[in-house]
């Protein structure tokens, strides 16, 4: 099961982000190899059998949001993506991580994860469609909106 997953990320993988303008086969070599690299250290550095992937979400993000959605080009997001990590990687390894973390209550940590949950919940498609029809008519009855 774990190798059909593997292609079917190795394909979709590219096919997104080919729609950003990249060449599909540069990114369907870049995520084998990436893919590779990181199975390898998993297992020798970690001593762990895990597959490690790119995740397809981020690139969805990539692609549809800063490519198509703000106009930038794939080198240009690559650029924001790149400062972000950056950013995000100092905030991790300084005790601005920790500051941060107890500067936000404890109520809002929870707001905000409750909060996720039902902007996810009501941003699926689909099999969630006639969840949220259903929701819908329940909160319009009770003359919530």
């Amino acid at each position: 099961m774990a190798f059909f997953t593997v292609v079917y990320i190795i394909a979709v993988n590219s096919s997104i982000l080919a729609e950003a303008g990249m060449s599909q086969e540069g990114v369907a070599l870049a995520t084998i190899l990436i893919s590779a690299i990181g199975c390898i250290l998993m297992g020798f550095w970690a001593n762990l059998p895990l597959i490690l992937m790119p995740g397809m979400g981020i690139n969805a993000l990539f692609t549809y949001s800063l490519v198509q959605g703000a106009g930038l080009s794939f080198e240009q997001a690559l650029a924001v993506v790149c400062v972000s990590g950056v950013l995000f990687m100092i905030l991790t390894f300084t005790p601005l991580a920790q500051l941060l973390n107890e500067a936000i209550p404890l109520i809002l940590k929870q707001a905000i994860t409750v909060g996720l949950g039902l902007f996810f919940d009501f941003s699926w498609t689909g099999k969630r469609k006639s969840y949220r029809s259903r929701l819908t008519r329940y909160f319009r009855t009770r003359g919530i909106k």
